[in-house]
């Protein structure tokens, strides 16, 4: 079924850009020098323009997004274990409750 449909598909595809492409073609021999160049541009696009930050500031950004502080020990972290450790038991210890037993369910 998948891959008849995606046959399918890729054949419109096909036809479409044939289609498209010789509609192209008809309308730029119908046209006067002006109106081909104009639609030659709209077909080219806006050009690009080149970013400016290179790749070793982007990758040192999400270097510094993406780690994680490295503690050593526990105790280093003080009261934000404590939070951790509560947090931890509310979410791991709590009861389930009807409403999300029925929303596993459906899944």
């Amino acid at each position: 079924m998948y891959l008849n449909s995606n046959q399918y598909f890729k054949q419109s595809c096909k036809r479409k850009r044939c289609l498209y492409n010789k509609r192209a073609i008809s309308k730029l021999e119908s046209t006067g020098n002006r109106d081909f160049w104009a639609y030659m541009r709209r077909l080219k696009g806006k050009p690009r323009s080149e970013p400016n930050i290179t790749l070793e500031e982007l990758y040192e950004h999400y270097k510094g997004v993406f780690t994680l502080p490295n503690y050593d020990s526990p105790a280093e972290l003080g009261d934000k274990q404590v939070i951790i450790d509560d947090m931890e038991d509310v979410i791991f210890n709590a009861c389930i409750t009807c409403e999300e037993y029925v929303l596993l369910l459906k899944v």
